[in-house]
């Protein structure tokens, strides 16, 4: 099930665990307690969670109710009934700030990467499930450079209307913090939740500006209005429905840079169906997360999941099959097929990111606008 395409369309790990990755087959994967010295303890933001190694074999984790759990596959998920996904914890979506990967974890927080030497990388939970599990996440992006969410109450699904709105809307992650803080948006200053105002989506166009979905929620008037703003920081300007979907229609991928376009044409000239494809490219730094679009064939939109930088490109369907790029010292770009490890019925791919040298893909398990069992993966980038 292609989910986003609908709408466009945590963490203490005991020494304990460790023994059970190692019996569970992973003599070259493991959790480590935190051990720093000095110079790396000064070069952190915070005390890790744990300590994570990748190595030759994945390293699956999956989403407990708390935290994430390692777990030797997906095949070994816990057997967790199917919610709506907007009330169902999953990684919304990642994104690449400075050095650091920060993943959205919708119902929970925060999940952050850094790498540290010899190939580990600190995990960082950030979380405060007792503010964020009654919300979803509507958009994750970064505003006055900050990795920010955007949590909102989702109606679709269900009657929520004994769940308050959320007072302050956006959620930023702060270096040193063990606990996300609100953010104060001035787009958002005219949308008081005490006054029935939810703001339900928020992108950046191709134009730069910012579109967003205000919906009215009080008991005795509803209405949804659309609305755009040059910066955050500006008033924003009521809009039609049908200006804001056009101002968010993917860009060609002929217009990708050439790295991202190439490596992007290699996944999909390996799949044998016809179909459109929605090129999904990680944010990356001060980049919002950008939309391309490929139309070679009919039928159902097909996602493609890419993270690309200067130097480094890798591209993923929901099954895990896809491509890899990479520029050379002359500037020449060569493509390869690639393929994350196999998943089980019912499982997929929702995005993919690159640190350090590892990629980190997250997955569920879906079943129509469900979403059961869900998590990451830890692999070795091996170009």
């Amino acid at each position: 099930m292609e989910r986003r395409n609908f709408f466009f369309v945590f963490l203490g790990l005991a020494a304990a665990l460790v023994v059970i990755g190692i019996i569970l087959g992973y003599p070259k994967v493991s959790v480590t307690e935190t051990e720093t010295d000095a110079e790396t303890s000064a070069t952190l933001w915070m005390h890790p969670s744990a300590i994570v190694v990748p190595g030759d074999n994945p390293l699956w984790f999956e989403f407990s109710d708390e935290e994430p759990l390692v777990i030797s596959s997906p095949e070994e998920a816990s057997l967790r009934s199917f919610v709506p996904w907007p009330h169902s914890i999953h990684i919304q979506n990642m994104l690449i700030d400075e050095n650091r990967l920060v993943m959205a974890v919708n119902r929970l927080g925060f999940l952050v990467f850094i790498p540290w030497d010899n190939n580990r990388l600190g995990m960082y939970s950030v979380s405060d499930k007792n503010d964020w599990s009654p919300h979803s996440i509507a958009s994750f992006f970064l505003f006055d450079q900050k990795p920010s969410a955007l949590l909102y109450r989702n109606d679709f699904f269900s009657n929520n209307e004994d769940i308050s709105l959320p007072e302050t809307p956006v959620r930023a992650l702060i270096k040193g913090n063990t606990q996300p803080i609100t953010a104060e948006i001035p787009a958002f200053k005219d949308f008081p939740s005490l006054n029935g105002w939810d703001i339900e989506a928020l992108d950046q166009g191709k134009d730069g500006a910012w579109y967003f979905i205000v919906v009215q929620k009080s008991s005795d008037i509803y209405g949804k209005f659309y609305y755009k703003a040059e910066s955050l920081d500006e008033q924003p300007s009521p809009i039609s429905m049908g200006d804001y979907w056009l101002a968010l229609e993917p860009e060609s991928v002929r217009n990708a840079p050439l790295l991202l376009r190439e490596t992007s044409e290699k996944a999909i000239g390996s799949r044998s169906e016809n179909h459109s494809y929605l090129i999904e490219k990680l944010s990356l730094n001060s980049e919002y997360e950008t939309h391309y679009s490929s139309h070679s064939g009919e039928g159902d939109i097909v996602s493609l999941f890419v993270f690309s930088d200067d130097n480094t490109a890798l591209a993923v369907f929901s099954d895990g099959s896809g491509a890899a790029g990479k520029k050379n010292a002359d500037d020449s770009i060569e493509t390869f097929l690639y393929a994350l490890p196999e998943l089980p019925a019912d499982f997929f791919y929702t995005g993919i990111a690159l640190a350090d040298d590892t990629i980190m893909a997250s997955w569920e398990e879906q079943r129509s606008y469900g979403v059961g069992a869900a998590g990451f993966v830890l692999v070795k980038y091996p170009f």
